[in-house]
């Protein structure tokens, strides 16, 4: 069957979440454009999004953690990358200076990653691609991304984590 017009078990909890996480972006699109007029970016709080679905960690609190972590890792390899390439590498090899660092920091997300996993995981490696798109942006606002993707892990996972646990709350009594 290609359908299923059943209505869901969680169907209350998961509008919820839904609805919570809508108004947190409309809340952080707000304030998009006034922050990007004094140069930050706000597109680390949206990458959480991506994040939080893209992790699927059933322990709410290592879901948080991997977040947290994986996205300040994402963004200080960024930094790293494009520091070194720049500053030194670039100087040594050329425009291949910016290999030798990305090389790095992908084994450090591919095969430190099932040792460290808290720290080198799929968020780490978002955040590191999203953050070398405009490389300037990842040496001069490294400090702002990565504020921005804590708050985003902060306010949308423990957002959600809230409403997990009053659903399940509920459920109980």
């Amino acid at each position: 069957m290609f359908f299923n017009f059943h209505k869901p078990e969680k169907f209350k909890m998961e509008l919820c979440i839904f609805l919570f996480i809508s108004l947190a972006n409309i809340v952080m699109v707000s304030f998009a454009v006034p922050l990007s007029k004094i140069g930050y970016r706000t597109w680390a709080f949206f990458f959480v999004n991506i994040s939080y679905f893209m992790l699927h960690e059933a322990d709410m609190k290592r879901k948080f953690c991997k977040l947290a972590f994986g996205a300040t890792f994402g963004c200080l390899l960024a930094f790293m990358t494009e520091w070194l390439s720049v500053n030194v590498l670039h100087h040594m090899f050329g425009h291949y200076g910016i290999i030798l660092p990305i090389i790095f920091s992908l084994a450090c997300v591919i095969l430190v990653g099932p040792i460290m996993p808290m720290f080198f995981n799929a968020v780490t490696f978002l955040y590191f691609a999203a953050s070398l798109i405009v490389g300037a942006d990842a040496i001069g606002n490294v400090g702002p991304n990565i504020l921005f993707a804590i708050l985003g892990v902060i306010v949308l996972d423990g957002g959600c984590y809230l409403i997990i646990n009053h659903f399940e709350k509920k459920k109980e009594q």
